[in-house]
C-alpha cells in the first residue's frame, strides 16, 4: 500500500512526535489534557463560508456561551409535583421553579372509591414530601405577567394574600401548569357580596362547616361504575382490602388496570343533538336523595337578590334569612389566562383565545416559542383521571426539552396555525374528539417537523462540537461499547448504561497492557 509520510505540520507546530496519531483521543497522548478534554487550540477556530464555527464543546454538552438551562413551571398541583418527579430524567444542570393516583404511585390505603379532596391532597403532599420537591417549590407566589423571550414576573404574598415583593426571573421554557379548573366561578346575582353571612365557594370548603352543618355530597360521573357500589354509588374499602392491597402490589395493580379498561371503554359512542348528551348525570352519590329530604326546600327559578342575611325569591318575592351561602356554581372553563402572556410580535394570549381557543395536542400554542400547556384546549379531559393524561403529556415535555438541550435549540414554535376550532354557545365542546388512547399514542413521540426550530450556534448541525461524545472523557471513566449490550435483548445489560464498573475497567486496562500485540 506505500509508505506513510510521517510528517505533519500541526504535529510539528507544536512539538508532537510523528509516531503520536490519535490527538484527543480517549487515551492518554502526548497533551496532558487528551486525557480530560479533546486538545483545542484557538488557532484551529477557523469559521467557514457561512460563519460558522466548530465549537470545542462535547456532545451532550450544553452550548459553551449558554450552560444554564432552566425551566418555569407555573403551577404545583398535580402538573408540577408530576413533572418534578420525572425531572431527574433530563440529567442535565436545570433551574426548575414551580411554584387520584398517578401512574408512578399507587395509593392501596384509599378511604374510599371515591376519594374526597382532603384525602386526595394529603397524597399530594405526601409524594411531595418524600420525593423533597419543596426546595423547588415557591408557594404563596403569583405570576402577574410572562413575555417572551420569557421573562416572568412574580409577586409574592404573605399568609393573608397582602402582596410583600415582586421580582422577574428569565427561563428558557415555560410550561403552565396552571390546570383548567382554577377559577372560582362566582354567580352574578345582585348583592351577592354585601351578605353578613357565611359566604363559600365550594372550591374552598372550610372543614369545620363541614362537619356541623351537613354531611357531604359528591356529585361525580359514574366512573368505573361497575366496580363501584350499588347503583353506582361510592363506598368504603374495609380494612381487609387495604391490608390486602399493600401486602399485594401486583393485585392491587390489576384491579387498577380493570378500573381504568372500564374507563377506556367508555368512549365509543356520542350521542349527538339529544337530550341525553346534553343532560348532566346527577343521579348518583345521593343528590337526589338529599334534594328529596324533608330538610331540603327547593327553589327552582333564580334568586332575585342576596340581601345581609339572607335571600329574595324571584317569584314570590319573599325574603328568607340563611346563615350560610354556599356557591355550588364551579368555574370559569374559558381557557384564557389570568395574567398577561406575551408572545411573538406582542401577541396577548388572551387576546388570542378570546373567541376561539385553539391548541395542538393541548400542549403548544402558535406563535409563542418555548410555551407548553397542560391539558390546554382540546385535551381529553372528559374522558377519565386527569392523572394518567398528566404523565403522558410529562413524558411528552421531557422529550422536547431532552431534544431542545441536547440539539442546542434555542427556539421551538409552533408552525401550525390552527388544530381545531371551538364554537361559540351553540358550537362543539372544546375536548379531545377521539379516546384516551388514540390521545396517548400522539404524545407518545414529539414531532417535530410540526415546529420551527432555530439553533443557539445558526447550525442544525452545531450539537456535535468537537466530534467526541462526553462519555469519552475523562479517560476510562465509561463505557465505551455500550452498544454491544443495547442490541443483545438482555434487559439487565441494556439498563446498565454506559457506565462501566471501575474495578471491571481497570481489569480490562491491564488484560491489554498484556496483550501481545
Amino acid at each position: 500500500m506505500g509508505s506513510v509520510n510521517p510528517r505533519n505540520p500541526v504535529f510539528e507546530t507544536y512539538n508532537i512526535p510523528a509516531s503520536v496519531l490519535r490527538l484527543g483521543s480517549n487515551s492518554a497522548g502526548s497533551h496532558s489534557a487528551s486525557s480530560t478534554r479533546p486538545v483545542h487550540h484557538p488557532e484551529w477556530d477557523i469559521s467557514s463560508d457561512c460563519g460558522y464555527t466548530v465549537s470545542n464543546h462535547l456532545i451532550n454538552e450544553p452550548p459553551l456561551d449558554h450552560k444554564t438551562f432552566k425551566v418555569i413551571v407555573l403551577g404545583a398541583g398535580t402538573a408540577g409535583i408530576d413533572f418534578l418527579h420525572y425531572a431527574p430524567q433530563l440529567s442535565m444542570p436545570w433551574a426548575f421553579s414551580v411554584a387520584y393516583t398517578f401512574p408512578w404511585r399507587s395509593n392501596p390505603r384509599w378511604t374510599n372509591f371515591y376519594s374526597g379532596a382532603k384525602e386526595i391532597s394529603e397524597y399530594m403532599k405526601c409524594i411531595v414530601e418524600e420525593e423533597g420537591m419543596m426546595r423547588y417549590i415557591r408557594l404563596r407566589t403569583a405570576v402577574t405577567s410572562a413575555v417572551w423571550k420569557w421573562i416572568v414576573r412574580l409577586q409574592r404574598s404573605d399568609e393573608n394574600g397582602h402582596a410583600e415583593e415582586e421580582w422577574e426571573e428569565e427561563c428558557d421554557i415555560l410550561i403552565n401548569g396552571g390546570g383548567f379548573l382554577n377559577t372560582r366561578k362566582w354567580p352574578d346575582t345582585p348583592g351577592l357580596h354585601s351578605f353578613q353571612g357565611k359566604l363559600f365557594h365550594t372550591a374552598a370548603y372550610p372543614e369545620n362547616l363541614t362537619s356541623r352543618t351537613r354531611s357531604p355530597v359528591f356529585i361525580t360521573a359514574a366512573f368505573g361504575q361497575s366496580f363501584a357500589g350499588a347503583d353506582g354509588r361510592n363506598f368504603e374499602y374495609i380494612f381487609e382490602q387495604k391490608e390486602n392491597f399493600g401486602l399485594d402490589p401486583q393485585k392491587y395493580h390489576r384491579y387498577k388496570k380493570a378500573v381504568e379498561n372500564e374507563l377506556n371503554q367508555r368512549i365509543k359512542l356520542v350521542l349527538r343533538d339529544t337530550a341525553e348528551a346534553d343532560a348532566a348525570n346527577a343521579v348518583r352519590n345521593g343528590f337526589l336523595e338529599a334534594l328529596a329530604s324533608e330538610k331540603t326546600t327547593v327553589f327552582t327559578s333564580p334568586i332575585k337578590e342576596i340581601t345581609s342575611w339572607g335571600f329574595i325569591d324571584s317569584v314570590t318575592g319573599v325574603e328568607y334569612e340563611v346563615d350560610v351561602i354556599i356557591c355550588a356554581t364551579g368555574f370559569d372553563t374559558f381557557y384564557r389566562p389570568r395574567f398577561p402572556i406575551i408572545g411573538l410580535d406582542g401577541v396577548n394570549l388572551a387576546d388570542k383565545w378570546s373567541d376561539t381557543p385553539t391548541s395542538y395536542l393541548a400542549v403548544a400554542v402558535d406563535g409563542f416559542p418555548n410555551y407548553f400547556t397542560y391539558s390546554g384546549p382540546f385535551a381529553p379531559i372528559g374522558h377519565g383521571s386527569i392523572l394518567a393524561i398528566i404523565t403522558h403529556i410529562t413524558h411528552y415535555f421531557i422529550q422536547i426539552i431532552q431534544r431542545m438541550r441536547k440539539q442546542h435549540i434555542c427556539r421551538q414554535v409552533l408552525k401550525l396555525p390552527r388544530w381545531f376550532k371551538q364554537g361559540r354557545q351553540d358550537g362543539p365542546v372544546v375536548v379531545w374528539p377521539g379516546s384516551r388512547l388514540a390521545y396517548f399514542e400522539l404524545l407518545r413521540t414529539p414531532t417535530l417537523r410540526d415546529f420551527e426550530i432555530a439553533y443557539w450556534s445558526g447550525n442544525r448541525f452545531g450539537y456535535l462540537g468537537s466530534g467526541f461524545m462526553d462519555v469519552e472523557f475523562p479517560s476510562g471513566e465509561h463505557d465505551l461499547t455500550w452498544y454491544l449490550d443495547w442490541y443483545t435483548g438482555n434487559e439487565e445489560w441494556k439498563q446498565k448504561g454506559m457506565k462501566l464498573e471501575k474495578e471491571e475497567n481497570d481489569k480490562s486496562k491491564r488484560l491489554s497492557e498484556r496483550a501481545p500485540y
